[in-house]
């Protein structure tokens, strides 16, 4: 991250995602986070908390769209 200096950090999740994300926020980053496609009910650990500070939270169920309300669909990325 120090020795790229990205302007945007693009995550479809695992837990170690979240720190990188978080470092990227404070040095004034833009976050896109893409919920696992495997998440059709619930959260998964690393959405529920990227979500409170994405800049873009996409989801690839509608139904997911009831649990993160601020969410975007628009389908899946496969």
């Amino acid at each position: 991250f120090l020795k790229e200096h990205p302007d945007i950090i693009i995550s479809t999740g695992a837990g170690a995602a979240y720190p990188t994300c978080r470092i990227a926020k404070l040095f004034g980053k833009k976050i896109i986070y893409i919920e696992s496609f495997a998440k059709i009910n619930d959260k998964s650990k690393t959405g529920e908390l990227v979500y409170k500070f994405a800049d873009k939270f996409y989801v690839q169920w509608p139904e997911m769209l009831e649990i993160y309300p601020k969410a975007e669909y628009h389908g899946t990325v496969y």
